[in-house]
């Protein structure tokens, strides 16, 4: 039986490192060598600051093109600084995190009575 499973052991980990490893690997230094502009996220530069991707969030309004679902992200009006407009493009929100406005400290949550009033209790 060890004769048939010593083999198959091998050939599963030939594969692994070859699909796993060698191949992602190759495929990532051949994509930096051929296009390092687009393999390094087509960042877009503005004054030697990166201010963001040609790839995210864009306004596509051609049909050759799929139309990217616009974000409910907002920014600051240009007419009146105290005021805010939608942005829907903004890729600035492009990024994840946990943490929501009036969001507590861990260990703590937030809860609701039947009368409306909200209290907090410690885990």
């Amino acid at each position: 039986m060890i004769k048939h499973l010593r083999p198959a052991i091998m050939l599963i980990v030939l594969m692994a490192a070859l699909t796993g490893l060698a191949y992602p690997l190759a495929m990532t230094g051949l994509a930096g060598r051929l296009f390092p502009y687009q393999a390094n996220g087509s960042l877009i530069e503005l004054d030697g600051k990166i201010i963001g991707s040609e790839l995210i969030g864009q306004n596509f309004t051609s049909d050759g093109y799929f139309h990217g679902r616009p974000s409910a992200t907002t920014d600051t009006d240009p007419n009146d600084s105290t005021k805010t407009v939608p942005a829907p493009y903004n890729a600035s929100n492009s990024g994840g995190s946990s943490h929501v406005e009036g969001s507590r400290r861990p260990g703590e949550r937030r809860f609701r009575s039947a009368g409306g009033d909200q209290s907090l209790r410690q885990n």
